[in-house]
């Protein structure tokens, strides 16, 4: 697991440390770089990249911010956790596109 304070750290860690992660695990509104901003970022690095967003907003956040067509999973706050999890487990379970 890692863990990171902000979306540049992410970034950061898995471009210094050369660290794939199986899955981003994020919020969609974030102040500095968004999450989609960011899923994107790290798929340049890793094609492939599984992602879970979350979010205390409205289901509309997906159309907000272009969500509705990428195959990631949202995961609505609050959520407890065994709703983490289940999603999570769906996450990975996603076959990553083609290519990828």
């Amino acid at each position: 697991m890692i863990h990171a304070d902000d979306a540049a750290d992410a970034i950061a860690q898995c471009v210094e440390q050369s660290r794939r992660p199986d899955l981003l695990l994020t919020d969609v509104v974030m102040p500095g770089m968004s999450g989609v901003e960011l899923s994107e970022r790290l798929r340049e690095l890793q094609p492939g990249l599984r992602v879970l967003f979350m979010s205390g907003y409205t289901h509309n956040v997906m159309d907000r911010y272009g969500l509705d067509g990428s195959g990631d999973t949202l995961l609505q706050k609050p959520f407890n956790g065994h709703q983490l999890l289940t999603a999570v487990q769906e996450a990975l379970a996603i076959e990553p596109p083609a290519g990828a």
